[in-house]
């Protein structure tokens, strides 16, 4: 949850082995919309790499100024106050629930979903499910 005025910058770099199995997912909020703070941010930028035996199959790159271009317009939030990004590696099959708001991307290697949603929980919901009916794999999802 990027505060008003707040300047984010991360990266995560994932080294799997060709036979392993992995899933993670990150919720972007538009801010802490409770105290009237959306899209008050100065910036926020966010880079995930993952690489399988050295090689990279997945890269996602986000960035968001709301002072260069307007965060809840056409490409980027449009609307909604949260979105959702999740990659999975090592299923057989994976599909997404019939949402309106998500979708679903071949990596070079693995499966990108991204979901658009009114609260961190309803993605959160999504991606569970995601991960409960992804062939071939046994998951145990921590948290709620």
């Amino acid at each position: 949850i990027p505060f008003a005025g707040s300047v984010f910058s991360g990266s995560a770099e994932v080294c799997l082995a060709k036979n392993s199995r992995f899933v993670m997912w990150e919720i972007l909020s538009c801010g802490r919309s409770g105290m009237g703070e959306m899209f008050e941010w100065k910036s926020f930028r966010s880079r995930t790499t993952v690489s399988v035996d050295g090689r990279p199959v997945f890269i996602d790159a986000q960035r968001f100024d709301p002072r260069g271009a307007d965060p809840a317009g056409i490409g980027f939030f449009e609307g909604f106050s949260h979105i959702g990004t999740m990659y999975v590696y090592g299923a057989d099959d994976v599909t997404i629930p019939c949402h309106p708001n998500a979708a679903k991307t071949d990596a070079l290697e693995g499966v990108c979903v991204r979901v658009a949603g009114k609260s961190a929980e309803e993605i959160q919901d999504i991606m569970k499910e995601v991960v409960m009916t992804s062939g071939g794999m046994r998951w145990q999802v921590f948290g709620r």
